[in-house]
């Protein structure tokens, strides 16, 4: 089972590399780093990979600060890693964008 996560991480790493050379949307970037985030945080995780995952989100929202699904990402991570507050942070400002983009 690890030698298939390892392999699974290996190839979104090659394949954020090629997408920060290639000219792809931010909007894009910005989902691979939110896949590799909680293709991480699906598998047991130790605090290293947890700390990997959460820079991938963080990334991902530096990229497209308008995602709503890295929003949603960290305020996943930080209500499993038992940050209420982090978690009602993110929520929230999740929340604003969905408002703000309308029906």
């Amino acid at each position: 089972q690890n030698k298939a996560f390892d392999k699974a991480i290996g190839q979104l790493s090659t394949a954020a590399a090629l997408a920060d050379k290639a000219s792809i949307s931010h909007a894009d970037l910005a989902k691979l780093h939110i896949m590799w985030g909680d293709a991480l945080m699906a598998m047991p995780h130790d605090d290293r990979q947890a700390q990997e995952a959460l820079k991938h989100f963080r990334y991902a929202l530096e990229i497209d600060p308008g995602s709503h699904a890295a929003l949603h990402a960290l305020a996943m991570f930080y209500t499993e890693k038992g940050d209420s507050a982090q978690a009602a942070f993110y929520r929230e400002k999740a929340a604003g964008i969905e408002k703000a983009a309308g029906p």
